[in-house]
């Protein structure tokens, strides 16, 4: 596997875990009022959600984010890059359990689908974490360029001419020639 289509499954994994952020937190949103008429308490959940709507729509449009996290490529960005995907499934978490939540299913299938609702972020992120770290710690060493075949290709360097050494009067005697 080459490290452009590594990089492009790594923004498409982004993209898809933004998308998934979003559409959890949709859902969510959309189910706060039937929830607080139930009388449960939806400050917390609401304050952990409300950054991930932007970060779900930062995600999904990689241009807005750092570019040490968007397309990582040395080592310093090893760590922002781990932190980041083991934090972001947090954000997610709860906005995808609330939205199983406000669909009012009965009991087993409503836990079945919660736990799925949490893994999925987990499961997008962990794979996100595993390439960006692979990302991070990938060497370019040149290997791809189309001028490059393999270790029989030597690199040739010119030789510089050589020129006589002149004396005094045979330098001036060739300017004279010259018309210098």
């Amino acid at each position: 596997m080459t490290r452009d289509r590594l990089d492009r499954t790594y923004r498409g994994l982004m993209k898809l875990a933004g998308a998934y952020g979003m559409l959890a937190l949709c859902v969510f949103f959309a189910g706060v009022p039937r929830q607080i008429d139930a009388g449960a308490h939806m400050l917390v959940p609401i304050a952990v959600a409300t950054p991930g709507v932007l970060v779900a729509a930062s995600l999904m449009r990689p241009r807005l984010l750092p570019p040490w996290f968007a397309r990582p490529e040395r080592p310093m960005h090893l760590v922002p890059v781990l932190l980041g995907h083991g934090l972001l499934p947090l954000l997610f978490l709860v906005p995808g359990m609330g939205a199983v939540i406000a669909l009012n299913l009965p009991e087993p299938l409503s836990r079945a689908l919660g736990t799925i609702a949490a893994g999925v972020p987990f499961a997008l992120f962990g794979l996100c974490w595993w390439i960006g770290l692979a990302l991070c710690l990938w060497r370019d060493t040149g290997g791809s360029s189309p001028q490059r075949e393999g270790p029989a290709t030597t690199r040739v360097v010119p030789k510089r001419p050589s020129y006589p050494k002149l004396s005094a009067e045979q330098l001036a005697d060739l300017r004279r020639q010259r018309g210098g």
